[in-house]
């Protein structure tokens, strides 16, 4: 359930709340956090995917994510002529380390083996 909610919420802020920001908003500074929100929230979502469902590995997970966001941009900046956005890596490496911290507490402190599970405890907090 919450990794469906932070998927709506990624896709809300995409296609409607940014550029809603963008046209109407004249703060510099709302617009850049509504433009990087995609890739943190982005993150965020593949971070728990990777983690939980396909690699089970947190080193694993943030190298895929952040290797995967680096050639995404390159390949972005290559092929369709878009900016090269630093700030994007940035949101992504961020958003990455974040969720790895926030793993590492919550399983180190974990040294009953319950049957909590890694969302269950992220909503605890």
């Amino acid at each position: 359930m919450p990794l469906l909610l932070l998927t709506v919420v990624y896709a809300l802020n995409r296609h409607y709340i940014r550029p809603y920001i963008n046209a109407n908003v004249d703060s510099s500074s709302i617009q850049f956090l509504f433009g990087i929100l995609p890739n943190f929230l982005g993150a965020i979502i593949m971070f728990i995917f990777f983690r939980y469902i396909v690699l089970k590995s947190v080193k694993g997970t943030f190298l895929c994510i952040n290797i995967y966001i680096v050639c995404h941009e390159l390949l972005n900046f290559l092929t369709d002529n878009i900016n090269f956005d630093f700030y994007d890596i940035l949101a992504t490496v961020t958003a990455t380390v974040v969720m790895s911290l926030i793993d590492f507490k919550i399983t180190s402190s974990n040294t009953d083996q319950n049957d909590s599970t890694f969302i269950d405890k992220l909503f605890k907090l």
